[in-house]
């Protein structure tokens, strides 16, 4: 659901493409969610993940608790955005754009248990 959250937000925000991408960093997996959007003003990137806060008439609940959500894994959650998204690649087809916003979850990856030799 958080996932789903991240991306309507971005396509409420007027952004004509969204790319999710996933990746392993070390021992974690890393989650981007990336838009083509105009992005956001400092002043509203600084205040994004306040409860209540919107650019919109909207609760502005929805932000937090993608970040509840994230944090009750062992996630840990980074919003960057306008000339501040180095961590997406431009297209090939188009130019290098410094527009748009990036959501990025980085969620460690538990290590695996070992299996009981001995049947049951």
């Amino acid at each position: 659901r958080a996932l789903v959250n991240l991306v309507d937000n971005a396509l409420d925000a007027g952004a004509s493409r969204v790319t999710v991408s996933f990746s392993r960093e070390g021992d974690s997996l890393a989650v981007s969610v990336a838009d083509d959007g105009e992005g956001m003003s400092e002043r509203d990137l600084a205040h994004c993940c306040e409860a209540g806060f919107s650019t919109r008439s909207s609760t502005g609940l929805g932000l937090p608790f993608v970040i509840a959500v994230i944090r009750e894994h062992g996630a840990a959650f980074s919003i960057s955005s306008a000339a501040d998204t180095q961590l997406r690649p431009a297209p090939a087809s188009r130019k290098a754009s410094r527009r748009g916003t990036v959501c990025r979850i980085l969620l460690p990856i538990p290590e695996e248990e070992e299996a009981d030799d001995e049947p049951e």
